[in-house]
């Protein structure tokens, strides 16, 4: 079964940038509505902010150890396949902290879902 959209193919080139456009919008619209502090840095402040956050892992978008579900550290100069994967990745697990944290068990209800 081909996905709705895929009938011609994959996107390519600029069709492709374009679908990585929407995508960096609507999830960056999405976490600015959901109150998550989107934080673009060069690359020896992003890796200094991961520090203060409680993350020591180096990559392209971490969110924070100490107020899960409050922000996430991206870095400022990225291809933009790479800043869609960070902000879909990252969001996503600041989406399910900002459930836990009015919710305990919402994620792992959620989670459960995908398992059962």
């Amino acid at each position: 079964m081909v996905p709705p959209g895929f009938e011609d193919g994959a996107p390519q080139g600029e069709e492709l940038e374009t679908a990585f456009d929407k995508v960096i919008s609507l999830m960056q619209e999405t976490l600015y509505r959901k109150n998550v502090d989107l934080q673009y840095r060069p690359s020896a402040e992003h890796h200094a902010a991961d520090r203060q956050e409680g993350v020591y892992v180096d990559s392209l978008a971490n969110g924070s150890e100490i107020d899960p579900g409050s922000k996430i550290n991206i870095l400022e100069a990225m291809p933009d396949h790479n800043h869609a994967r960070a902000l879909v990745h990252d969001g996503h697990h600041q989406l399910l902290e900002q459930a836990e944290n009015l919710i305990a068990g919402a994620a792992e209800e959620q989670l459960g879902k995908f398992i059962d």
